[in-house]
């Protein structure tokens, strides 16, 4: 039964994801949009979507070290829920795909700078709007690409370990795996049992719908949305034809696809949650 608490731990079975990026200390900001009459200062596109890059990378780094590790997959259980928080793959991949999400969404949606209760004595009333989309520079444009393309390499080095262990883990055990996972109603919470199946198709859910609001944020193509039901969105950062453009020559290069494979992200992904799900059996 510890080797199946154990293999559980991939799948992040105790951890919340609702979890919020608290990697942003002041001392990053860079100091662009200012507000005039206050001391506030904003950080530009750039170093917002340079910080989430270099941030993303190190996770990147080290979701591969983590789920390479046999021990940290079979032998090892962290004793520390905290700890186990902060190295399980699963929170990382949704948490980053979270804040990207509401990177683009800051940066494409043209809305006033509005301040909290706790900060409207300091701030004047001067509204600061942030880009449209057909204001982001070529920089920004290839920052929120590169960024994209980093973050679905962890989804796909996330999938393809989840199904390279469980490829180790014979069929019997698979389906007599429970995770022990938390439900939150009206601010309380509470731990249950249920089956794996349940527990890794809720979980990819969850992903689904954070990439499908990711590519809709993005205006991606359907070739390049990981749904194969997915239609084109006529808005996004991608839609205007310069940027589709763009998109298609960087998406073209032979280099922009699966480390595991020759596939594209979005098929390595898509093929291997299908395979993963399979392993729980009907």
């Amino acid at each position: 039964m510890r080797d199946i608490a154990h293999q559980q731990e991939l799948l992040g079975g105790g951890d919340s994801l609702d979890m919020v990026f608290a990697n942003q200390g002041s001392s990053d900001v860079v100091d662009i949009n200012f507000v005039p009459g206050s001391r506030i200062q904003r950080p530009s596109a750039t170093s917002l979507l340079m910080r989430f890059g270099e941030n993303l990378e190190q996770r990147v780094s080290a979701m591969g070290i983590f789920l390479s590790n046999p021990r940290n997959i079979i032998d090892d259980c962290a004793e520390d829920a905290m700890a186990m928080e902060a190295e399980n793959p699963v929170a990382v991949a949704i948490t980053s795909t979270k804040e990207f999400i509401d990177i683009i969404q800051d940066l494409t949606v043209s809305t006033p700078f509005t301040p909290s209760s706790s900060l409207n004595q300091l701030i004047s009333p001067v509204a600061s709007l942030v880009s449209q989309p057909e204001n982001l520079s070529t920089e920004v444009t290839l920052l929120i690409l590169s960024n994209y393309l980093r973050l679905m390499r962890l989804y796909d080095s996330l999938f393809h370990d989840a199904h390279r262990c469980l490829c180790q883990i014979s069929a019997e055990t698979i389906k007599s795996i429970k995770v022990k996972a938390a439900f939150r109603i009206g601010g309380m919470s509470s731990q249950q049992d249920i089956p794996g199946k349940v527990y890794a198709k809720g979980i990819t859910d969850v992903i689904k719908s954070h990439i499908q609001t990711l590519e809709r944020c993005m205006g991606l193509p359907a070739a390049y949305c990981l749904s194969s039901e997915a239609t084109e969105s006529p808005n996004g950062i991608f839609a205007d034809a310069d940027r589709a453009q763009l998109l298609h020559t960087v998406m073209a290069q032979e280099d922009v696809k699966s480390l595991k494979g020759n596939k594209s992200y979005v098929e390595s992904i898509r093929e291997n949650i299908e395979n993963t799900i399979a392993f729980f059996g009907n």
